[in-house]
């Protein structure tokens, strides 16, 4: 059977160092700031908290000041693209070129993830996106939106390939049984790791050759499999 992959859109469609989530990042600041009216000097905390407890922070500004969700979403999202993307033919052959559906799941929004395709040129590559608010606002790494995802596209975890640039985002896709892929970070332990998006089809022609002699390649890669 095909896999189903599960792309990440911020830092993995993109380089993670090319300035667009910093922009993100200063605008949730801004937000915080002049919207929220949290001092200046309060920020950074609270963010690393919401982050803990929440997973991101707007789990917090909603839970502990209200914050509507879909406000704070437009509000952070709210950035030209075109400054920091260019259309990229060889992500589009890349992903074009692995075989079944590519879904991007993100804890952002659906219109971010457009613009971002957009922005790239990979439009019609993706079959469908799953964003912050099909996971009802759970977002990675809670377990609530991967459950969904798999039982929206109906398939196995050992179907799918899950590829992100956030380690802790990673662990809940094996622990469910996905394949997992850590992009543009280095090395982790328990998933398989490219430099960008356009070493995935290497990499998964590499597994389909080693299943077939030795059996269904694990998330978790052996020593030296891929060196």
């Amino acid at each position: 059977m095909e896999p189903v992959w599960l792309i990440d859109c911020d830092n993995t469609l993109y380089p993670h160092d090319n300035g667009l989530f910093d922009r993100v990042n200063s605008l949730i600041v801004e937000y915080m700031r002049n919207e929220v009216g949290i001092p200046e000097g309060e920020v950074d905390e609270l963010r690393l908290r919401y982050w803990k407890e929440y997973g991101l922070t707007m789990g917090g500004l909603v839970r502990e000041h209200g914050v509507d969700a879909e406000h704070y979403l437009e509000y952070v999202h709210n950035l030209p693209v075109g400054d920091f993307l260019r259309n990229d033919p060889a992500l589009r052959e890349a992903l074009s070129s692995l075989p079944g559906k590519k879904i991007v799941f993100t804890n952002a929004t659906a219109e971010h993830a457009v613009k971002i395709m957009a922005g790239l040129g990979i439009e019609g590559v993706v079959d469908d996106i799953f964003d912050i608010r099909f996971c009802e606002m759970a977002p990675k790494p809670k377990p609530f939106g991967y459950r969904k995802a798999l039982e929206k596209l109906g398939a196995e975890p050992g179907r799918v390939w899950f590829v992100e640039d956030d380690e802790k985002n990673l662990d809940t896709g094996r622990e469910l049984g996905m394949v997992t892929v850590l992009v543009g970070r280095g090395e982790a332990e328990g998933h398989h790791s490219v430099a960008n998006l356009y070493e995935l089809p290497a990499l998964y022609a590499k597994t389909k050759i080693l299943s077939r002699e030795i059996g269904p390649v694990p998330s978790l890669p052996l020593p030296g499999l891929f060196a």
